[in-house]
């Protein structure tokens, strides 16, 4: 005699498989349901949950009743077949011995089958029980879907009840909650069948006919190859990953660290790596064994690596930036493990010593990383840097890097040039004064504007003062824009124009940017000919920060110092592109 439990799941899902199988699956395997009750998500097991201990009486109806006392011809079944997970065969796929009711196929007069496929079963006298209960219960499916008042509430999916109706021939009939639903206007809506002890009795399977292996596989599995050690991470936990490739079939890997043959770390792996963690400095083999479903070991996988303190850097090259200096520090050797380094600084100050101690106390950490960039330097100036290599498994001593921040002062002048050009403020500048009044004022209407417009005319000769304001707010932006233009003319058609205008522009934006500009142009327009000078400031984004920008623009430029204009000093001035002080 054989003995089991009746229902067991046994097998094995990828975490990317989709969710809904994997619970299908478990479901089949115990011929269950999954519920919710009380807030909390379960799976009810399919057995006879009976007898029943409540009554559903007429007095409770609230709606329909609604009888299916046969299965539709389409969905008629007397045969199930299907397949599970064989042990015997190596855990692949086998077909279980089909489970029939002859009287059925003779009322049928045909073998009317269907498939289960039952891939969390390893026994296929489960198989046949769970096919016997399928069988049953889509044979057996006297329905009833019946609405009740709030009494119904109750009742919950697999409870067993009395239907309790004589008024339509219906006394004290057991059926089974199958499906719940609850609604405050509607009440309650339950789904009973006809699912009597029967239905879940055991069945007396049949063992499987397995075929005779015509080719054996082979005695034993393959040996973990390419292991390799690297590090990952550099951090207040320093972790590093040992990993492999596995040729074949593999349910897990175990994985032995040893010291001086001596174990210290010990993990069963199920894929092709792992993490190593707070391994001190020394010398350690790794061994990684390969174990298939039937348990059994590959030849061990070896690998032998030294953890050691990293040397100091043997030199540091700096290469010049805008205002800035890159340290790239070199290795005399490639060491056994990756490495990068450690940045630390005291600015202009050169500290007594390059111990961890005097570094550590007086010195600000930068970050780590192969290279380093310092940026906002002043050039000219001297910048004392403190430099180590680190690894996961210690850090190397200190070396003092001296970094001079050097320009070549025609260089410079180019690259603060480029900078200042592609300011708002000197776009601005650039583009002079806008005498086209007539085409200010259709583009700010266009734009939802607001203009004031106040001008005197005499002839050939006429005076303009027009203020428009503009503002826009959107889910992606905010701009607010004030512009006055001051203006006077003469001659045919304007020959002559001298012209005034002062811009304010304030917007943000969604992307969680901002900017700001404020301009003052001042042009005469002499015969198609614009003269112009001009005052610009902005505020844009630079980076993560923001960058802030003042231009003049003017033929000649002075600067004086005194509060009584009889008595002004010089203190500089900038003419024909120089500057005199």
């Amino acid at each position: 005699n054989t003995v089991e439990k009746r229902y067991t799941i046994n097998g094995e899902f990828d975490l990317s498989e989709n969710k809904v199988s994997i619970l299908e699956g478990m479901l089949a395997a115990c011929a269950g349901d999954v519920t919710y009750t009380a807030g909390k998500h379960g799976l009810l097991v399919g057995a006879y949950y009976g007898p029943a201990t409540e009554v559903i009486t007429e007095s409770q109806l609230a709606g329909d009743i609604e009888i299916m006392p046969e299965v539709s011809q389409a969905e008629r079944v007397n045969t199930i077949k299907g397949t599970f997970v064989d042990p015997q065969q190596g855990y692949t796929e086998a077909d279980f011995p089909s489970v029939s009711v002859g009287e059925w196929v003779t009322e049928d007069g045909v073998e009317i089958s269907q498939d289960m496929k039952l891939r969390f079963v390893t026994s296929e006298f489960q198989a046949q029980r769970l096919a016997d209960v399928k069988l049953k219960r889509t044979r057996i499916a006297r329905t009833m879907n019946v609405t009740l008042n709030l009494s119904g509430y109750r009742y919950r999916p697999g409870m067993y009840v009395k239907v309790n109706f004589p008024s339509i021939g219906i006394v004290n009939v057991e059926m089974r909650v199958t499906d719940w639903k609850f609604g405050v206007q509607n009440g309650v809506q339950l789904t009973l069948k006809q699912e009597t002890a029967d239905v879940w009795g055991d069945v007396i399977g049949k063992p499987i006919e397995r075929p005779p292996f015509t080719q054996l596989p082979s005695g034993g599995v393959a040996q973990p190859q390419n292991l390799k050690y690297t590090v990952e991470e550099i951090g207040q936990v320093v972790q590093g990953i040992l990993s492999w490739q596995n040729i074949g079939q593999v349910v897990y890997n175990k994985v032995i660290i040893r010291r001086n043959g001596q174990m210290v770390m010990s993990v069963q792996v199920p894929g092709t790596f792992t993490r190593l963690s707070g391994l001190p400095k020394d010398t350690y083999t790794a061994h990684v064994i390969a174990v298939n479903q039937m348990g059994a070991e590959s030849p061990e996988g070896y690998l032998e690596f030294s953890i050691e303190a990293p040397p100091p850097p043997s030199h540091v090259d700096i290469e010049q930036g805008f205002f800035a200096v890159t340290m790239l520090p070199r290795l005399e050797s490639i060491t056994n493990v990756s490495t990068q380094f450690d940045f630390w600084t005291s600015g202009e100050t050169q500290l007594s010593g390059t111990t961890a101690e005097i570094v550590e106390g007086n010195a600000s950490r930068e970050g780590i990383g192969t290279t380093w960039t310092s940026n906002q330097l002043q050039a000219g100036h001297t910048y004392y840097w403190y430099i180590r290599t680190i690894n996961a498994f210690g850090v190397s001593a200190f070396v003092e890097v001296p970094a001079l921040c050097s320009m070549d002062t025609g260089e410079l002048m180019d690259l603060i040039d480029d900078g200042i050009q592609k300011s708002d403020a000197f776009q601005n500048v650039k583009d002079g004064v806008d005498t086209n009044l007539e085409g200010i004022m259709e583009n700010s209407l266009a734009n939802h504007g607001t203009v004031e417009h106040q001008y005197q005319q005499y002839g050939e000769v006429r005076a303009d003062i027009l203020v428009v304001k503009t503002t826009v707010a959107t889910a992606e932006q905010g701009l607010a824009d004030l512009s006055t233009y001051v203006q006077a003319q003469i001659g045919p058609e304007g020959s002559l124009t001298s012209a005034v205008n002062q811009k304010m522009t304030a917007e943000v934006n969604s992307d969680g940017t901002a900017k700001a500009s404020y301009t003052l142009n001042m042009g005469i327009v002499r015969n198609g000919v614009k003269y112009n000078t001009g005052f610009g400031m902005s505020i844009e984004p630079s980076g993560n920060s923001y960058k802030s920008t003042v231009v003049f623009a003017a033929d000649q430029f002075g600067i004086y110092s005194g509060n009584n204009p009889g008595n002004w000093q010089a203190a500089f001035f900038v003419y024909n592109g120089q500057v005199f002080i």
